[in-house]
C-alpha cells in the first residue's frame, strides 16, 4: 500500500470539514489551462504539491502543498483563504483517514498572501503549508 496522496487527503478533508458552501475544488496542475472559463468557476480552491524534503522514513511524509483561492473579488478570495488557514492550523491536525494516515502537524511556510492574476476579473490569494502526515500501511483500506 502506497502514501496516501496528501493533495487529495486535503482536499477531500477541507470540502467536508470547511464551512464554505458552493466552492469548486480543483487539482490539475495545469490551471488555469483546465479551466479556460475560470471566471465563471468562482469561487474555486486550487490545491498543489509543491517541493519539499518529502519522506523521511518508511511511514512519514512530510509534504508541501499550495492553497490558492480564488474569486471575483479581493474580499472574497481573502476571506476563503483566510477560511482555510484556520482549518488547516486548527482543525486538520489529528484528523485519521479511514486508509490509517494521520495528520501529525500542519505549519504554515507562507501567510496567506495577494498573488497577482492576469485578469482583473479574478483574484487570488495563496499559502503554502507544510504537513507531517504518519502512515500505517496495516489499517483501513
Amino acid at each position: 500500500m502506497a502514501y496516501p496522496d496528501p493533495v487529495d487527503l486535503v482536499k477531500t478533508w477541507l470540502a467536508t470539514n470547511l464551512a464554505v458552501t458552493e466552492v469548486q475544488w480543483e487539482t490539475n496542475p495545469n490551471l488555469p489551462a483546465a479551466r479556460p472559463n475560470l471566471a465563471y468557476s468562482l469561487p474555486l480552491v486550487h490545491l498543489a504539491r509543491v517541493a519539499a524534503p518529502g519522506s523521511t522514513w518508511l511511514t512519514l511524509n512530510k509534504p508541501k502543498l499550495d492553497i490558492v483561492a480564488y474569486a471575483a473579488t479581493h474580499t472574497a478570495a481573502a476571506d476563503l483563504a483566510g477560511d482555510i488557514h484556520t482549518a488547516m492550523l486548527f482543525d486538520l491536525p489529528g484528523h485519521t483517514t479511514t486508509g490509517g494516515a494521520f495528520v501529525r502537524a500542519v505549519a504554515c511556510d507562507v501567510d496567506p498572501v495577494s498573488i497577482p492574476y492576469d485578469n482583473r476579473a479574478i483574484s487570488r490569494v495563496g499559502a503554502t503549508y507544510r504537513l507531517v502526515i504518519h502512515f500505517d500501511p496495516t489499517s483501513g483500506s
